[in-house]
Formats: structure tokens, sequence, C-alpha cells
């Protein structure tokens, strides 16, 4: 029972992390827009699958990067790569959630 405390906890703290607040605002008005549109069931679970992709890419990214400025909390160039690449993750699972969701809502 206390992992699913400690769970709730990280997601209670990720809040109050300025990236995640607007990624979780996006999912929210995103998740609520797909509940109301006629789509094919498909449709909506892709739609979900890739909200929650870019969420957890999101959170990871978080994560790292709070471990990085733990190790060095001076600049090096290594760490920032880290970070950059950390945040290049969660690009591409945004431009590939875009990408899916262009082809569910607007092709046939």
């Amino acid at each position: 029972m206390n992992k699913f405390i400690n769970a709730f906890n990280g997601l209670k703290i990720s809040l109050n992390h300025k990236g995640l607040l607007i990624q979780y605002t996006i999912a929210l008005v995103v998740g609520i827009i797909t509940i109301f549109i006629d789509i094919a069931l498909w449709k909506k679970v892709s739609i979900v699958l890739c909200i929650f992709l870019v969420l957890v890419s999101e959170t990871i990214n978080t994560c790292i990067e709070r471990i990085c400025d733990k190790i060095c909390e001076h600049y090096d160039d290594d760490i920032k790569d880290i970070k950059d690449m950390a945040a290049g993750f969660v690009l591409l699972s945004s431009i590939c959630a875009l990408t899916i969701a262009f082809m569910v809502l607007i092709g046939e």
C-alpha cells in the first residue's frame, strides 16, 4: 500500500513543476474534448495513449533534470547534453502525439 501512496505523492509533487502542470492542463482539456467528440472508440484510445505518452515523457524529463541538478550544481557541458537529450525525448513524444492526433481526427 505504501508504494501506491508514494506514487500518488510523486504525482502531487509533479504538479508543483511548471512544465508538468502545463502538460497536465493540456491533457485534461484534450481528454475532456475527446470524451465529447463523436469518433470511434479506437480513435479515442489512440488519443488517450498519446496523452499519457507525453505526460510520462515530461515526467521522466523532469526527474532527469532534477537528478542532474543535484549531481552537479555548476554548469557542465555533459550535464547540459543529458538534459537536452531528455528534452528531445519529450519533443519526439509530442511530435508523435500530434501526428497521431492529426491522423485520427483529420485523416480518414
